[in-house]
């Protein structure tokens, strides 16, 4: 879910014809072509790691993931040209941000795999970049709007602190 803003901000925003005719997202991702919006993404994700490190990866996965989902969320209602940039923004240096702890999560889980675990970990980021704007096209042409896509992904990212809960459950056991 961490990894996805950056993917989700190039595929939405390299289709430019497309996105003018997405409605508010499209504008959004407009807006990042045309604003450069997706450098959130990379400047946050230090921040993330250097949080990650002060108070531990899953302790601020487990707070990121809803953060995540409130604006995947606020973006699901289709707001305004204005609200949709904003959220979109808001959202995408978010996932920035987890991206920085994940790679936190991973030097720690996996000390002596670290290049390994990194490069397993970013290809499933890009794949997922990947999907995400796809099932979006998806269920827009199934269900007529995006809000169905949106509010798939904030599902997503609830499974995921879920997860980050459960890591954490194990955690707490084995120690």
């Amino acid at each position: 879910v961490a990894f996805f803003g950056a993917q989700l901000q190039h595929r939405l925003g390299s289709r430019r014809k497309e996105a003018l005719r997405l409605g508010c997202i499209g504008l959004a991702a407009h807006h990042r072509l045309e604003g450069g919006a997706d450098q959130f993404v990379h400047l946050a994700r230090p921040f993330g790691g250097y949080l990650a490190d002060r108070l531990g990866g899953l302790k601020v996965l487990l707070l990121l993931f809803p953060v995540i989902a409130g604006f995947a969320l606020g973006i699901g209602q289709l707001p305004g040209l204005t609200w949709s940039i904003l959220l979109m923004t808001l959202a995408v240096a978010t996932m920035g941000f987890g991206n920085g702890v994940v790679f936190q999560v991973v030097s720690d889980r996996f000390p002596k795999h670290i290049g390994l675990a990194s490069g397993l970990i970013g290809a499933a980021g890009s794949f997922g970049g990947f999907l995400l704007p796809t099932w979006l096209g998806w269920l827009k042409d199934a269900t007529g709007t995006y809000r169905s896509g949106f509010f798939l992904f904030a599902g997503l990212s609830v499974a995921a602190a879920l997860s980050v809960e459960v890591a954490m459950q194990r955690k707490r056991l084995a120690a």
